[in-house]
């Protein structure tokens, strides 16, 4: 119960350094303060079990605590360190993961370092009355921890044997892991896009809307929804009447299926009854996410090039290819249809005879067409501008287009004499980026992993040939999980070296903090076998789990080396430092993982709204904690002598 006063303490402080630092109250830094909750316990745990193992030992009050806060203030200190520190590089983030992320680390970093002023400042002053207890419990766990020892002496080669067989494991398993950007969440409400042909009339795409909402009533899951078309979408698509969206409710999370499998059914009544309707599905927070990412679609290929029409054919020949790959939906080859044009080319001669240049003849023809503003009236509190054009039975007539009068020195002549015209058809919208001519192919992903499309399209793409000077790239999210990816990598070797830092100067000796590093790749191979057993994809919250596990399990190494260190500075062998350490530490290692453990167990089973984002992290955690546990108390104990041995000649 004392040790438990330092969570409500924590978090209490926690609000006021999120005030300090400006920090806001979100699904971010509250999936924080949620990871916290088993975490700043540890520090309490750590010194509580120090003051009680010394009152059980016989000590006086007033000695227990202050020997017990003596042995524990160097690794309690160190623990909290190396938490901090593998945080410190997420500063390093850029873009949506960035801002995501340094907030969780932020609120993070704040609480473990109140659990450590309090567990250090504040306990050791209402410790003092702590009573010794009975021990039969931990006896039990004592001897039973023991015997494994003695078994995993007598059979060293087979632990190291397999220790190196789970990161062997765990390795292939991290190749065949499905892999995504962002979780996966079920929000209980989804976004469906609807596109037509451009030059669909608004009556057209009103009656393509109606059919869609008859879908929708008719499904299962589905409560309420709301329409928007055409300008309603705002001034940005004010003239785009043939596309529109859909916020569709659903029923409460009790319901029989879940967003996917409404999503799902809704899509495949929709290609069956109203084929010629493009259409696109999104969650609203997934929708707004990636639109503060950049990558609107879960998979675009990118085809850059001069010419519109050889894109056009590239694109199509891209869509072919992809046809047959699976889990692909929403496929939409990155052009509209084409549309008829009327197009006027100016005779250069003609126009220099009368005396007037190309650009008066298309300013002439523009005025006749979309009208010129010549001024304005007085109307109310405002002027509204005069336009002056033909009128509307002249300029939709095709007929009378060539018969549109030019003013030539007081003669008025026929456009068409200046500017012959003839009828062809064009591209319906035109898509630049960076002043580069692109068609962007795109499509989501269903029943599958992101990664594996992206491999799928990869090699498809390989076998579309290119002419000279045309590209393809491969954006989306895809393009901001391969980005994602790379930045926590590196976020993962600067957290390590920093780990390794600390360690070299708590231990004063490299050897010793290699020693405690190696449960690293072990405590990655858990959270990563964690992560396949339980299907969940590798994506940015998975890797930010296994980057906190790096902080995470050097604390049992901590306790444990630290222990041994001193034993040997009083005479001990190295092996029998270690066996002895680690049964002094059994206690306060065994309670504080299992502390952040149940902590993690809500996130774990996605308990609550908007844990989702969280349950990666906290799967990977959970599994990489157990796994490097057992990895301390018995591999280490067997394996790690010739490192101690070595740092302590060394170090005379």
């Amino acid at each position: 119960l004392l040790a438990a006063l330092s969570v409500p303490v924590a978090l209490v402080t926690t609000f006021f350094g999120m005030s300090l630092f400006g920090q806001t109250l979100n699904l971010m830094s509250l999936g924080g303060m949620a990871i916290a909750i088993g975490l700043v316990i540890d520090d309490a745990i750590v010194v509580v079990e120090a003051i009680v193992r010394r009152r059980e030992e016989g000590a006086s009050e007033e000695a227990a605590v202050s020997d017990g806060l003596h042995e524990m203030t160097s690794p309690v200190i160190g623990t909290t360190v190396t938490t901090i520190v593998v945080l410190i590089p997420l500063a390093l983030l850029t873009g949506l993961v960035g801002s995501f992320f340094r907030a969780l680390a932020l609120t993070l970093s704040i609480a473990v370092f109140a659990s450590l002023l309090f567990a250090l400042l504040v306990l050791p002053l209402v410790s003092r009355r702590l009573a010794s207890k009975e021990r039969a419990g931990e006896d039990r766990m004592t001897r039973a921890h023991g015997r494994v020892l003695v078994l995993a002496l007598r059979y060293r080669v087979v632990l190291g044997l397999t220790t190196l067989a789970l990161v062997i494991v765990a390795a292939l398993a991290a190749r065949r892991m499905p892999s995504g950007f962002l979780p996966e969440m079920d929000e209980g409400a989804f976004v469906l896009d609807y596109f037509l042909p451009a030059g669909t009339s608004l009556a057209d795409t009103e009656r393509a809307a109606l059919g869609i909402e008859r879908i929708l009533g008719r499904t299962a899951g589905v409560d309420t929804w709301s329409r928007r078309t055409g300008a309603e979408l705002g001034p940005v698509t004010a003239t785009l009447v043939s596309r529109g969206d859909i916020a569709v409710r659903l029923v409460p999370r009790n319901r029989r299926k879940d967003a996917e499998e409404v999503i799902a059914g809704v899509r495949a009544r929709l290609e069956a009854e109203l084929p010629g309707v493009r259409i696109e599905f999104v969650q609203i927070l997934e929708d707004v996410l990636n639109d503060l990412s950049g990558a609107p679609r879960p998979l675009e290929v990118k085809l850059f090039g001069a010419d519109e029409k050889v894109l056009r054919e590239l694109a199509a020949a891209l869509a072919t290819s992809l046809a047959d790959v699976p889990h692909l939906v929403d496929y939409y080859a990155g052009f509209e249809g084409r549309v008829p044009l009327r197009k006027f080319t100016v005779d250069g001669e003609a126009t220099v005879r009368m005396g007037l240049t190309a650009s008066d003849v298309a300013d002439d023809l523009g005025t006749a067409l979309a009208g010129r503003v010549v001024g304005s009236v007085p109307r109310l509190d405002r002027l509204v501008p005069v336009r002056v054009r033909f009128p509307d039975s002249v300029r939709f007539v095709p007929e009378a287009v060539g018969a549109f009068p030019v003013s030539v020195n007081g003669t008025t002549l026929p456009i068409s004499v200046l500017a012959p015209y003839a009828d062809t058809t064009g591209a319906s919208v035109l898509y630049r980026e960076n002043l580069s001519p692109v068609v962007s192919a795109s499509a989501d992903v269903e029943g599958g992993d992101l990664g594996a499309a992206v491999r799928a399209v990869s090699s498809r793409l390989a076998k579309v040939k290119l002419p000279a000077g045309y590209r393809a790239e491969i954006g989306g999210r895809a393009e901001s999980q391969s980005r994602a990816f790379r930045d926590l990598m590196l976020v993962l070797g600067l957290g390590i070296l920093a780990v390794f830092a600390v360690l070299v100067a708590q231990f004063r000796s490299a050897k010793a903090a290699l020693l405690v590093l190696l449960s690293v790749p072990v405590a990655l191979s858990g959270g990563v076998l964690s992560l396949f057993v339980f299907r969940v994809p590798l994506n940015v919250s998975s890797v930010m789990g296994l980057v906190l596990l790096v902080g995470l399990v050097v604390k049992n190494g901590i306790l444990l080396v630290e222990k041994a260190q001193e034993l040997m500075n009083e005479g001990h062998s190295s092996s029998d430092a270690l066996i002895a350490a680690a049964g002094r530490r059994l206690r306060p290692i065994v309670m504080t993982t299992l502390c952040t453990v149940f902590g993690l167990l809500p996130l774990a089973f996605a308990l609550g709204a908007g844990s989702e984002l969280q349950r990666p992290l906290a799967v990977a955690v959970v599994g990489g904690l157990l796994v490097s546990t057992l990895a301390t108390l018995i591999a280490l104990p067997v394996l790690g002598a010739r490192f101690l041995s070595s740092s302590r000649s060394a170090s005379r």
